[in-house]
C-alpha cells in the first residue's frame, strides 16, 4: 500500500484531501491486482461513477462556457476532452502512474488503465466528498476550451503527415466574408500537393482545425484501406 505521505502528494496535485482514504486507495486499485488480494476492492465501480461525473461537469461547463455553440459541436468537444487520450494525458501530468496498485499480471501500466482510475478518482471524490469538489478538481485539471480541440486536431494531423509523406500540412487564406465583428474565414488545406481540403470558420484557428478534421478522417480511411 502507498504510505500517506505518497497519497499526500497525489491530495495535494488533486486540490482535494479525503476524509476516508480507503475511497482514494479504491480508486487506486486496478482489478489485476485485487484478484491476488481478495480483501481489495478494485476501482470499477468507482470508474462507473466517475464517468458519469465527468460527463456531468464537462457538460455543464460547455453549455455555459459556450451559450451559442450547437448541441453537435459541444458533443463533439465533450468527446474529445472525455476521451481516454485526453485523460490519460492528466493523469500523467499528475503522476498517477506512480500511485497505482497493479497485479505482476499487467508488465505494463496501459493507457486504457490511467484514463479508467482517473474517472474512479472522480468517483470517489464525489462518494468522500460533493459534486462541488469534483467540479474544482476537473477544472483544476482540465483546460475545457474548444481551442483546446482545435490545436489537437492539428498536432495529431502534423504527427500523421510527418510519418505518412515526411511533409508538414499548409494552411492559407482563401477567403473573408461577413461584417468586420463577425468575419467568416475560408481556409485551405493541402497536404503534399496532393490533397486539399477546404473549411470555413469564426476565426482562421476555428477554420483550420475544421480542414484538420476533414483531412485525418480522410488520411486514417486511406491508411487503413492499405
Amino acid at each position: 500500500m502507498r504510505t500517506k505521505m505518497t497519497l499526500g502528494r497525489l491530495e495535494e496535485d488533486l486540490g482535494y484531501v479525503f476524509v476516508d482514504k480507503k475511497w482514494l486507495i479504491t480508486s487506486l486499485t486496478h482489478s489485476s491486482y485485487s484478484y491476488n488480494h481478495p480483501e481489495s476492492n478494485d476501482f470499477e465501480r468507482l470508474e462507473f461513477l466517475g464517468d458519469a461525473v465527468l460527463k456531468l461537469v464537462v457538460s455543464h461547463e460547455l453549455f455555459v462556457l459556450y451559450p451559442n455553440m450547437n448541441e453537435g459541436d459541444m458533443s463533439k468537444l465533450r468527446a474529445y476532452l472525455i476521451s481516454d487520450k485526453h485523460l490519460t494525458k492528466i493523469a500523467r501530468k499528475i503522476n498517477l502512474q506512480d500511485y497505482l496498485l497493479i497485479g505482476s499480471s499487467e508488465h505494463a501500466i496501459k493507457d486504457s488503465i490511467l484514463s479508467a482510475s482517473f474517472e474512479a478518482i472522480l468517483g470517489a471524490v464525489y462518494m468522500d466528498g460533493d459534486l462541488n469538489d469534483c467540479y474544482k478538481i476537473i477544472n483544476k485539471l482540465m483546460i475545457i476550451k474548444a481551442e483546446e480541440y482545435e490545436e489537437d486536431a492539428k498536432t495529431v494531423l502534423q504527427e500523421l503527415t510527418q510519418s505518412l509523406f515526411g511533409v508538414l500540412p499548409e494552411y492559407k487564406v482563401i477567403g473573408v466574408r461577413g461584417p468586420s465583428h463577425f468575419p467568416i474565414f475560408e481556409i485551405q488545406l493541402s497536404i503534399n500537393n496532393k490533397f486539399f481540403f477546404t473549411a470555413t470558420g469564426n476565426s482562421k484557428k476555428q477554420a483550420q482545425s475544421e480542414a484538420a478534421k476533414q483531412a485525418l478522417k480522410e488520411l486514417r480511411s486511406i491508411r487503413r484501406d492499405n
